[in-house]
């Protein structure tokens, strides 16, 4: 928005409130009339000067309704020359002032006032309007802003707790150095495959237990199970065993993988495993017994509790 016409409107405005006051003097029998359109004018002075600043401020262009508002202050303009030009005394008051005679008439029928009075008050609401919906609007991006960052120091306060669990790489079965390993062909295993699904939509059996002989398929036939849940999201951590691999040929981060891949795939889980994190700073060091109740158990339990 181009400030300079604002200018023009506010000097408009502040000439007529200097002029409603020189009649407010003179004028004895209106000045209950002057006074209400004084009020009127100097309400939508404050109104234009107020966005005056705002035009010529730093955050302008952070205000997209202010360029909106050019039409609105360019039709209040044409209003206030009429009014000035009918409160203006001109000529006549000064040759009466020379021989000491008081000038001044009240100009406007009740008509005429109350249409200036309807329209300054419409244009003074319409600017008002506009500038609470920049305000808002402004409020809203700093909320989100303010928001934003409290999210962020929160997430970055999860993943120094998180780390904390130092869960065991490769773990899980979609890890990169499990990438090429196979899963069941189509159309084979079709029958145990049924009966794994059938097993994991069931609630009366928490455990299966897939056992065979070495070379099997065992390890083939649960990277396809975890593969399939995994697609339907239904799958929370998993956690393939690798004799002589590293962390992944003993149990002593097992429960530490699974909670913090759990803390992964859900944000209220995250919370609740941090928290014991936070309280229990020397969980990862304890028994896996305990690590289970804490880190798995516990959240999993206060979780839905709360749903």
């Amino acid at each position: 928005m181009d400030p300079g016409i604002i200018i023009a409107v506010v000097q408009l405005s502040a000439k007529i409130v200097s002029l409603l006051s020189e009649y407010s003097s003179d004028v004895s029998h209106a000045r209950e009339d002057i006074s209400r359109l004084r009020d009127e004018v100097a309400a939508l002075d404050l109104v234009l000067t107020k966005v005056q600043k705002l035009a010529e401020g730093p955050e302008a262009a952070r205000l997209p309704t202010l360029n909106l508002l050019v039409e609105t202050i360019k039709q209040t303009s044409p209003e206030l020359d009429g009014l000035l030009n009918k409160l203006s005394p001109g000529r006549t008051r000064k040759t009466m002032k020379r021989i000491g005679f008081r000038a001044l008439k009240w100009p406007l029928e009740r008509k005429d006032l109350d249409r200036f009075v309807t329209v300054l008050e419409r244009q003074k609401c319409t600017i008002i309007t506009a500038l609470n919906t920049d305000q808002i609007s402004l409020i809203f991006d700093i909320n989100n802003t303010v928001t934003g960052l409290k999210q962020d120091v929160e997430q970055d306060r999860y993943h120094q707790y998180l780390a904390k669990l130092s869960p065991a790489e490769g773990a899980s079965f979609r890890s990169y150095h499990r990438q090429h390993e196979p899963q069941c062909l189509p159309n084979t295993r079709v029958e145990l495959l049924d009966q794994i699904r059938a097993w994991s939509r069931g609630h009366d059996r928490r455990i299966l237990w897939l056992n065979g002989m070495a070379g099997t398929g065992k390890s083939t036939i649960a990277r396809t199970v975890a593969e399939t849940l995994a697609v339907q999201k239904r799958l929370g951590a998993s956690f393939f065993f690798s004799r002589g691999g590293g962390d992944l040929g003993h149990a002593s981060k097992f429960v530490r993988t699974l909670a913090y891949r759990l803390a992964n795939i859900s944000l209220p889980l995250r919370r609740r495993i941090c928290e014991v994190i936070e309280e229990k700073y020397d969980i990862a060091q304890q028994a896996l017994q305990i690590q289970w109740k804490e880190l798995i158990l516990r959240p999993l339990s206060t979780l839905n509790q709360s749903c």
